[in-house]
């Protein structure tokens, strides 16, 4: 039986969990002084993009449609086909090198939006700019936004999404207007899979635990058999301090995924859980049979702040790896590596 695909954000008529997210911009929109620029911000999969596609549809709708989210109306159809000629989106494109999606927003993309905010008509009813997700913005792109945030093209509103505020400089923070989107409730969490086409009662405890209130995560997870991938991850990690050619093993896996994202999810993920182990001393729940047991081995001896400090070289990853044409095989068992630690890290500690 195949699975039901959940439609592109761009496509989705449906939100779960933010209602209250989405009248406060209504508010705004309402009171005729919307702010340029907002910033969508909270955990990947909860819904930031759907809810960006949602706000350009009222925005570019003008106030005579009622609701611009039902899929028989003329502004969903052309925002969901991709031809809404005042909807203007800033997302990773597929490296035509590699054949690869880009771990990052290069400049040329800015570039080439710039140029075509400034050589196109303002529409009847403004302009916008979704960006998705600022998280994938390199140094120089950033700085091409933050012009465009300074110096908005006229009637253009700016819908930017992101998973991790932190990351993002002051100067664009401090001119954004941030709608701060919470992971969902249980319920929520249910009607959106429900939505996606996966019943309550097949639901995986495990996989719910990991996704932490993001359908997205979840749905992502049962695609790529995510839970063998971490069960082979850890047993590759626990074995490596006597056979190191488990690691070479596990590179190759994680590259053969095709997907530096997915295989920094893994690594990323073995960090979080084993730091909540560590913090807790214990896991609740388990994911899989003796989780916690092979997480203590793999953190035993191991000072914290090193390993939490793992995690600032983890998360560039993708970016590192399009951007400086990395060997994807080489950096995963260096990191891996790095995962597993030294018996001179372990006796030190």
């Amino acid at each position: 039986m195949i699975e039901p695909e959940p439609p592109a954000p761009r496509e989705n008529s449906l939100l779960f969990g933010h209602a209250a997210a989405e009248e406060v911009f209504e508010r705004a929109w309402r009171s005729g002084r919307l702010p340029h620029a907002w910033l969508l911000q909270g955990p990947p999969g909860i819904g930031k993009a759907t809810l960006a596609y949602r706000l350009a549809r009222r925005i570019l709708a003008g106030p005579d449609v009622v609701d611009p989210n039902d899929p028989e109306s003329a502004i969903f159809r052309r925002v969901a086909h991709g031809s809404e000629p005042d909807l203007f989106v800033l997302a990773n494109e597929v490296n035509r090198k590699t054949k690869r999606l880009r771990g990052e927003i290069v400049i040329s993309q800015a570039r080439e939006l710039t140029t075509k905010l400034h050589a196109t008509a303002v529409g009847r009813h403004g302009r916008v700019v979704v960006v998705d997700t600022t998280d994938d913005l390199n140094h120089s792109t950033v700085n091409a936004l933050l012009k465009l945030i300074e110096e908005p093209p006229r009637g253009c509103v700016l819908l930017l999404v992101c998973h991790a505020p932190g990351r993002v400089p002051r100067t664009i923070l401090s001119r954004c207007v941030r709608l701060r989107l919470a992971p969902l409730a249980p319920e929520p969490m249910r009607q959106a899979l429900a939505a996606a086409g996966l019943a309550g009662d097949e639901l995986s405890p495990a996989l719910l635990a990991l996704a932490q209130g993001s359908p997205g995560r979840y749905v992502a997870f049962c695609d790529t058999g995510f839970l063998e991938h971490y069960a082979a991850l850890l047993d590759a990690l626990a074995a490596a301090r006597d056979d190191s050619t488990r690691l070479l093993e596990t590179a190759d896996r994680l590259n053969g995924l095709g997907d530096a994202g997915l295989a920094t999810e893994l690594l990323t993920l073995v960090l979080r859980r084993g730091t909540e182990a560590a913090g807790r001393g214990e896991l609740d729940p388990e994911v899989m049979p003796g989780e916690a047991a092979k997480l203590a081995a793999l953190i035993r001896g191991r000072r914290l702040d090193r390993w939490v400090g793992l995690w600032d070289k983890l998360r560039d990853l993708p970016g590192e790896l399009d951007h400086l044409n990395l060997d994807p095989r080489r950096t995963f068992f260096l990191a891996l590596t790095a995962l597993a630690g030294s018996a001179e890290e372990r006796l030190a500690g």
